[in-house]
C-alpha cells in the first residue's frame, strides 16, 4: 500500500534520473560542438545533425518549457536561427519523422554553419545546477522538518564532492579539446622526420644485404610515422571518429542500470514514467558497442511533446511541513516553476 510519501519519493527519483541523463547527453553534445564550433568558429553539417539528435534526446526527457529554458544557452552560440531548422518546442512529431527518415543531413543544408564563440553559460553547467537544486531540496533534517523521505543531511557533502568532480571533469574536457598541439612542436617533428627519411640513401651499406637496407628501414619508417599519427589522434579523443572515446556506451549503461535499480527497489511508479525508444541507424553504427535503445519520458513520447507534464498523471500536491512552510505546489515540476 503506497502513501503520499512513497509517491513523492517516486516523483523525486524520476526528476533525478531524467536530469542525470540530460547531464550525460549534454556532456556528449558539448564535446561535439566544442572542437569545431566553439573553438574554430564553424561547424560541419554532419556535426550539427548529430547535435540536433542530442537535443532531440534531451527534449524527450524534458517538457517544452524546461527545454526552452536550457536550449536558449545553445541558441546563443549562433547569431542566426540555425537551431530552429529542427523544431523541438511544442510538437515532436515532425522531429521524430525527421530523424527516422534520414541517416545524414538534408541536402539543402549548407556544408558549414557559423558558430558564435562568445563565452556564455554552457548547458552541462545549467543542468548540473538544476540537479543540485533537486538533491538539496530532498535533504531530510530532522531538526527542521518531519519528512519521512529524503537524504540524510550527513550525506549531502558527498553529493557536493561529486558535483565538484563533475565540474573538474567538464573543465578538463574543455581544456583537452581547446588546447591544440603547439605549431612549433608540430613543425619540428615533421621537419625532423622529413630530413631523417631523406638521409636514408646516405647510410645504406649494400654489403649488409637487402633486409638490413630495405626491410629494417621500412619498419623504422612505419614506426616513426605511426607514433606521429597516434600523437595527432590523441590531441582530441572526444570526437566521433572510430578511434575516439565512445560516450554513447556509458550513457546506455547508466540508463540500463538506473532502470534495474528501480526494479530492485520495486519503484514501479517511477519506472512507468520512462519508456524505451529505438536509436536511429546513423547513431547505432557510430557506437563501438551495440546500443539499440534510449530512455524518454512516457508523457512526452505518447503526446509527441505536447504534454506539459513530466510525470504520468501529473505531479502530486505536496504536503506542508510542521512549521507551516509549503514544500511544493505540485502543479508542474520544479524546473518549470523556476523558469
Amino acid at each position: 500500500m503506497t502513501d503520499i510519501e512513497d509517491t513523492i519519493v517516486s516523483e523525486e527519483r524520476t526528476h533525478i534520473i531524467r536530469l542525470a541523463l540530460v547531464l550525460a547527453i549534454a556532456f556528449k553534445m558539448h564535446t561535439r560542438i566544442l572542437d569545431e564550433g566553439l573553438t574554430g568558429g564553424s561547424m560541419s553539417a554532419e556535426t550539427k545533425f548529430c547535435v540536433d539528435w542530442d537535443r532531440f534526446r534531451i527534449r524527450g526527457l524534458l517538457n517544452a518549457n524546461e527545454f526552452r529554458d536550457i536550449d536558449r544557452f545553445l541558441k546563443a552560440t549562433s547569431t542566426e536561427d540555425i537551431w530552429d531548422e529542427v523544431s523541438l518546442d511544442d510538437d515532436l512529431a515532425e522531429a521524430e519523422a525527421f530523424f527516422e527518415e534520414r541517416s545524414s543531413p538534408p541536402r539543402e543544408w549548407p556544408s558549414e554553419f557559423e558558430i558564435n564563440m562568445t563565452p556564455v553559460m554552457r548547458i552541462p553547467l545549467v543542468v548540473m545546477y538544476r540537479l543540485q537544486e533537486i538533491i538539496w531540496r530532498n535533504m531530510n533534517d530532522q531538526k527542521l522538518n518531519d519528512k519521512k523521505y529524503g537524504i540524510k543531511e550527513r550525506f549531502m557533502p558527498v553529493f557536493g564532492t561529486k558535483s565538484m568532480d563533475l565540474l573538474r571533469a567538464f573543465t578538463l574536457i574543455v581544456q583537452i579539446v581547446t588546447t591544440p598541439v603547439p605549431f612549433p612542436y608540430f613543425q619540428l617533428c615533421k621537419s625532423l622526420l622529413f630530413f631523417y627519411f631523406i638521409s636514408f640513401p646516405f647510410f645504406i651499406d649494400y654489403e649488409m644485404g637487402f633486409y638490413a637496407n630495405v626491410i629494417e628501414l621500412c619498419f623504422l619508417s612505419i614506426a616513426l610515422l605511426g607514433v606521429d599519427a597516434i600523437a595527432t589522434e590523441l590531441e582530441n579523443p572526444f570526437g566521433d571518429d572510430a578511434n575516439d572515446l565512445d560516450l554513447m556506451e556509458p550513457i546506455d549503461q547508466v540508463e540500463n542500470e538506473m532502470m534495474q535499480f528501480l526494479v530492485l527497489c520495486g519503484d514501479d511508479a517511477c519506472r512507468n514514467n520512462f519508456v524505451w525508444q529505438d536509436i536511429p541507424d546513423f547513431i547505432r553504427v557510430s557506437c563501438s558497442k551495440p546500443v539499440n535503445n534510449f530512455l524518454s519520458l512516457r508523457t512526452q513520447v505518447e503526446s509527441h511533446g505536447r504534454s506539459p507534464n513530466v510525470l504520468v498523471g501529473g505531479a502530486t500536491a505536496r504536503a506542508t511541513t510542521s512549521l507551516g512552510n509549503e514544500v511544493e505546489t505540485g502543479d508542474d515540476d520544479m524546473m518549470s516553476e523556476d523558469s
